[in-house]
């Protein structure tokens, strides 16, 4: 019987990742699509209908050429919190604010008051995001808050494309209070867990995929989760830092440690560093030269003197405050100290973690770059794995879908078997052992700073 295979999505901040991979961890396929982000006065809107053409889009190009008969699942996930608000026939009633949308700034902080301080667990933390987006619609988009019946997740709206069905019951999570001045109907309950199985693709969907019918769909969750688990960590003292347009560490913790997440059993912190790709970019723009050629000059300078504090990735005023630096200074200098605070804001992330740290997989737009990745291993405190893919959020997709088909027993297997590293970078910075297979580009100059 011919090996199953299985379809990966990762609806990133500004592409859509896509690939299609058999259970030894052979990519049949890949595909990133691009769509439009409306920024201006703290807006960041896209349209969910962008990201339904750019899955279509994606999947086939990624399934071009392969046995698509062979295809037994089609895993989901994406960049949170970013509520797309449907009418009862799943029509989004306007665009989407995305998790960089800054608009609801003040409905957030009024939400988390009424909760009596921000959330520790993520499900109602996200709810209570898509609650202050609610308010913020209500007020300044009535029409559009009216004929809403509820919202999805980013992964959740591309499921019901594929399914025809909301994957979510209607209704607060519970421990959410109704008062928080939103209508209840809007407020999405349990959905299907990460890596369970949601429904089936539709037969006229299946036939514009060019998928089998009844291609199971499969949720995959947050996006940052996502690249956890395509980057293979498996084992207390591991660690992942997903580095795109932001970047969020995730370490895996000796139980009785709690996480926000568990993978392979184990509880999985996950701390967001930052933009750090948002501000990496705003430097990589003082100058025309390729990305390969400022990375490589930058990291030869010494680091200026400058207030780093100022270029915290987690300011979100940091980004305006690099072209000025680099008036001041110079664009190679200004990215040398972008580096600089983007190090220090990773070093901090780790250390609030905690714990041992035995390895730290490295995957996202970023790992590109052999020159930033030899940079960040001199200044972090242990050895830097890169994954042969990068695009590690559409991977952990297909993992998760190979285990919820049974094609593979659990996570540890799936990483055993899906998932190979290609270069290794010792604390000094030097390149360590490196397997001679690699299935993604270490190019620099092709760097995408693009996934979450």
């Amino acid at each position: 019987m011919a090996e199953s295979l299985f379809i990966g999505v990762d609806l990133g901040t500004s592409a859509l990742k896509c690939g299609l991979w058999d259970t030894a961890g052979t990519c049949h396929g890949a595909a990133r699509v691009a769509y439009t982000t409306e920024t201006h006065d703290g807006r960041a809107e896209q349209r969910a209908g962008d990201w339904w053409a750019a899955l279509c889009t994606a999947v086939g190009e990624s399934c071009e050429g392969a046995a698509r008969a062979r295809i037994a699942a089609i895993a989901v996930g994406g960049h949170a919190p970013s509520p797309v608000f449907v009418d009862d026939a799943l029509t989004p009633v306007g665009p989407v604010l995305t998790w960089r949308d800054s608009r609801a700034a003040e409905d957030v902080a009024h939400v988390f008051a009424d909760l009596g301080g921000r959330p520790a667990d993520g499900p109602t933390r996200l709810a209570a995001q898509v609650a202050a987006r609610a308010r913020w619609m209500r007020r300044e988009v009535p029409e559009a808050y009216a004929r809403a019946a509820v919202a999805l997740h980013s992964w959740e709206y591309l499921i019901a494309r594929l399914s025809g069905e909301a994957p979510c019951e209607r209704g607060a999570p519970s421990g959410l209070p109704v008062a928080l001045g939103v209508a209840e109907r809007l407020l999405a309950g349990s959905g299907p867990a990460a890596g369970t199985i949601a429904g089936t693709v539709m037969p006229d969907v299946a036939a514009r995929l060019g998928v089998p019918a009844g291609t199971a769909v499969v949720a995959a969750g947050l996006d940052s989760y996502l690249g956890a688990v395509g980057s293979g960590i498996s084992a207390p003292g591991d660690a992942c830092l997903t580095a795109g347009s932001s970047s969020v560490v995730a370490s895996l913790l000796e139980p009785p440690a709690e996480g926000r997440f568990r993978l392979a059993g184990l509880p999985m912190a996950s701390v967001p560093v930052g933009a750090t790709g948002t501000l990496l970019r705003a430097a990589l723009a003082l100058s025309k030269d390729p990305v390969a050629l400022q990375i490589a000059r930058a990291v030869e300078l010494s680091a200026p003197s400058v207030d780093l504090e100022a270029l915290d990735p987690v300011d979100p005023g940091a980004p305006a405050r690099v072209a000025e630096l680099g008036r001041r200074i110079g664009p190679e200098a200004a990215l040398r100290a972008v580096l600089e605070a983007i190090m220090t804001a990773e070093r901090r992330v780790l250390a609030e973690i905690g714990g041992p740290l035995t390895r730290l997989r490295l995957v996202g737009g970023q790992a590109a770059s052999p020159a930033l990745t030899r940079f960040r291993a001199e200044r972090l405190p242990c050895q830097i794995e890169v994954p042969a893919r990068h695009d590690s959020g559409a991977l952990g997709a297909a993992m998760l879908a190979a285990v919820a088909l049974g094609a593979v027993s659990d996570h540890a297997e799936a990483a055993r078997r899906m998932v190979h590293p290609s270069r290794a970078y010792a604390p000094s910075g030097k390149p360590g052992a490196s397997s001679s297979a690699n299935n993604g580009s270490d190019s620099s100059s092709r760097i995408q700073i693009d996934s979450k």
